[in-house]
């Protein structure tokens, strides 16, 4: 959708916003045709793909699993200062992203870390480009719950992902990568969209390594990187193929939320209707 104001709120108002860039695409049951939760349903309800909601840390599944639950006390792929500061159990959560019975997921904030696992290059990445797309979103456990903090990013993917993140209260979310990739790009296949989180990119320790992050970020908030070296060290890059030949599944574009803002100003006063 397309919003248009008037500019500057009326006089005697008690805020003097000159816009309002609300982003509400994740879960917004007031706009099903640009909520991914709404896409979720109207998938499985065709029979293309179910969604599966993590409501729970508890320990679940295997590592031959789409996604698995891990509650760890030394984290294979520990926080920043780890231990001080956090709970003495650490609940992970592992998603195979080229898994061939990958629902969407609806993850809320019952885990501490988000491990994001992809190909480690070769067949596997190339074969990934086919599979179908899918959206992974993550929100709170209700409005005084808690939320993922930590977002690990393993190897390289290259199937076409959509990853919703949200929170009320702006909380962190600290993005980290790891793995191997096939040169010093690690290339990263996915459409990010932030609604009011911190999201912070932190680059790879070797100054040689760059991560691109092929499909880009739609956020109201901030997206900022951490790390030394050049600025192209993270590069966002356009969908150059959102349909690959041979790819299943539905068209990419369905799967994807639309949101624009035109801010227009009337003069000498804005129109009565």
């Amino acid at each position: 959708p397309v919003k248009v104001s008037t500019g500057p709120t009326p006089s005697g108002s008690t805020t003097t916003e000159l816009f309002r860039g609300d982003l509400n695409v994740i879960d917004n049951p007031a706009h099903p045709d640009n909520s991914l939760y709404a896409f979720m349903d109207r998938e499985q309800t065709a029979g293309r793909a179910n969604y599966t909601t993590i409501s729970s840390g508890d320990p679940v599944g295997t590592t031959t699993d789409p996604f698995r639950i891990e509650n760890q006390v030394n984290p294979e792929y520990p926080p920043p200062r780890w231990p001080s500061g956090y709970p003495p159990i650490w609940k992970v959560l592992y998603i195979k992203l080229d898994h061939a019975s990958l629902t969407h997921l609806r993850i809320l904030g019952v885990v501490n870390q988000v491990v994001l696992v992809g190909q480690a290059g070769g067949i596997p990445y190339s074969a990934a480009a086919t599979l179908a797309p899918r959206i992974i979103t993550i929100v709170p456990n209700g409005p005084m719950g808690g939320n993922v903090q930590d977002l690990r990013l393993i190897n390289e993917n290259n199937r076409r992902i959509v990853l919703g993140v949200q929170d009320w209260n702006r909380s962190p979310l600290d993005v980290y990568t790891g793995g191997t990739s096939v040169t010093n790009t690690i290339n990263w296949r996915t459409i990010l969209i932030n609604d009011y989180r911190a999201v912070t990119m932190t680059l790879p320790s070797s100054i040689l390594k760059s991560i691109k992050i092929t499909g880009g970020v739609m956020t109201n908030w901030s997206f900022m990187r951490r790390g030394s070296g050049q600025p192209t060290r993270l590069v966002l890059a356009p969908e150059y193929n959102p349909q690959p030949l041979g790819a299943s599944g539905p068209d990419f574009a369905t799967l994807l939320p639309r949101e624009g803002w035109i801010e227009t100003y009337f003069l000498p006063t804005p129109p009565s209707s």
